[in-house]
């Protein structure tokens, strides 16, 4: 069963009651918080974070018309907004793109773009892709460490990739494949620095990419996703499973309808 992190969805009644027909739980989320939250129901929780298609996110030779790339939603979350006004003003002489809803008062209209081959190219047509998590995803407490999927797009894409909440990061990316700082102020530091310093983007790219298509791959996904389903069904007996009391057969025609 898919979920979101426990931190912002857990349905402890739904889950007792359906628990004899679910395997397992799983979602993006990272923290030990779900775990728990999982074993307090009695069904067990995975992290199974997102992955790319290195088939459309791949590295392309293009000429890098922008100088930095945003495409995302400003209104998902908080958060992304206190990293891009002053990577606005730090960067007025740069060529900057903001592709997404909720940008419109820093001048860029909405926009929309599907996820594919023409989103790969934008990115590759970048020096410098950024990425924020919003605050909600990298909450420090442990109640909440989710990364999004632009994270692993951009490594298969073998792009420079600068993004925030490092402690995230970490856990998929090393300090030589992504940059990663939670300070917005040293984030457009370190995103000005690397806009006079080119050269020094591309061990990132190199590195990003051979880590995303060892690691990150749908492939990867799929075959960790059918070891835990293989685990969990051999150890399924629905024979063996309690019986369902009343209460919880007329809860469960609830859930249903």
């Amino acid at each position: 069963m898919n979920i979101g992190a426990a931190g912002c969805w857990f349905k402890e009644g739904l889950l007792k009651r359906w628990k004899d027909r679910i395997l397992f739980m799983y979602g993006t989320d990272l923290s030990e918080f779900s775990v728990r939250q999982g074993d307090s129901v009695g069904i067990p929780y995975y992290h199974f974070p997102f992955g790319s298609n290195p088939q459309i996110m791949r590295p392309l030779s293009m000429n890098r018309l922008y100088d930095v790339v945003f495409v995302a939603n400003a209104n998902s979350g908080i958060g992304r907004k206190n990293f891009i006004a002053p990577l606005l003003t730090a960067a007025k002489s740069y060529k900057i793109l903001l592709l997404g809803s909720g940008w419109e008062e820093f001048g860029y209209p909405v926009q929309s773009i599907a996820w594919g081959e023409t989103l790969n190219a934008i990115y590759n047509m970048s020096k410098v892709c950024i990425n924020i998590a919003n605050d909600e995803q990298n909450e420090q407490n442990n109640s909440r460490l989710d990364a999004n999927n632009r994270l692993f797009d951009l490594g298969m894409a073998g792009c420079f990739q600068v993004s925030n909440a490092k402690r995230l990061v970490r856990n998929y990316f090393s300090e030589q494949e992504v940059v990663a700082v939670d300070s917005p102020a040293e984030w457009v530091d370190v995103i000005m620095y690397y806009l006079k310093h080119p050269d020094e983007m591309i061990p990132f790219r190199t590195a990003a990419h051979k880590r995303a298509t060892q690691e990150h791959g749908w492939q990867k996904r799929a075959e960790y996703f059918l070891e835990k389903i293989n685990l969990h069904l051999t150890q399924w007996d629905m024979k063996k499973q309690p019986p369902v009391n009343l209460w919880d057969k007329i809860c469960r025609y609830r859930d249903m309808v």
